[in-house]
C-alpha cells in the first residue's frame, strides 16, 4: 500500500537513490506505527474541524537513542478543499538530537501519457518518470489537465523534495514492462532540538481544479492555486 503522510526519520546516509530502492537507514520507529487519537473536535462557528494524534517513540542519533514524541494535527476546512498538517517534535531526552525528519506523500496518478499530467517543485518541472532533487523548496503542484484536477502543497519552512516514480512490473503483449502508478514525494527538513525542546513543520494542502488557461512554466495551472 502507498499511503500519505508517513513520518521518517533519516540520517546522513539516507538519499534519494536508496528511497526509490526502499534500502535505507530508518533512524526512528515511526514509520507505519500506530498513533493515539487525543481529540477529534468539530469547530463549526470557526469552519473547522481538527483531528489531534501523538505517539512517543526513539529515534537513533549515533549510537545514541532519544525520546521523541511526535504530535500530528489534521484541520480541516469546510468552506474550501482544503486542510493543515501540523508536526510538533518534542525531544523528551535531556540531550540534543540532530536528524532529517521528513513526510513522505504517495499521490494517485495513473499515467504519463499524452503530457498531461505534471509536477512542478519550487520554480521548476520536474519528469514525472524520473526522480529528481530539489533543494530550497516552500511549494510544489501536482496536477492532470485531463481530469481537471490539481493539488497543491504550501511548506512554511523550505526543505528539500525528493521525487521517484512508483512503479510495477507487469506482463505485457510484447513481455515484462514497468507501468506507472504514480509519484512518491518525501519532504526533508533538517532538525536539530536541544534537550527538552520542540520544533514545527506545517504543510497546506489545497486541492482545485486545472485547465488550460493559467500560465507556467510548460503547464497550465489553475490560477486560483
Amino acid at each position: 500500500p502507498r499511503v500519505a503522510f508517513l513520518e521518517h526519520f533519516l540520517g546522513a546516509q539516507a538519499g534519494l537513490e536508496n528511497m526509490e530502492r526502499q534500502q535505507y537507514p530508518e533512524l526512528g520507529d515511526f514509520l507505519d506505527a500506530e498513533y493515539d487519537v487525543l481529540r477529534a473536535e468539530p469547530l463549526p462557528d470557526e469552519g473547522r474541524v481538527t483531528i489531534q494524534l501523538a505517539r512517543d517513540g526513539a529515534v537513533s542519533d549515533s549510537e545514541e537513542q532519544r525520546l521523541v514524541r511526535v504530535n500530528k494535527q489534521f484541520t480541516f476546512m469546510r468552506d474550501e478543499a482544503a486542510f493543515l498538517v501540523t508536526y510538533e517534535l518534542v525531544n523528551r531526552s535531556p540531550d540534543p538530537l540532530e536528524t532529517r525528519f521528513a513526510v513522505e506523500l504517495n499521490l494517485n496518478l495513473d499515467s504519463t501519457h499524452e503530457g498531461a499530467a505534471y509536477l512542478a517543485v519550487g520554480d521548476r518541472t520536474v519528469p514525472l518518470d524520473q526522480a529528481a532533487e530539489t533543494t530550497d523548496v516552500s511549494s510544489l503542484r501536482w496536477g492532470d489537465l485531463r481530469k481537471g484536477v490539481q493539488l497543491r502543497v504550501d511548506l512554511d519552512q523550505r526543505a528539500t523534495v525528493w521525487h521517484y516514480p512508483v512503479q510495477t512490473l507487469s506482463d505485457g503483449l510484447e513481455g515484462p514492462e514497468l507501468l506507472y502508478q504514480g509519484p512518491c514525494i518525501i519532504v526533508v527538513w533538517s532538525l536539530r532540538l536541544w534537550g527538552l525542546e520542540r520544533h514545527s513543520f506545517k504543510l497546506w494542502v489545497r486541492v482545485g481544479g486545472a485547465d488550460s488557461s493559467g500560465v507556467y512554466p510548460g503547464f497550465a495551472l489553475s490560477p486560483g492555486l
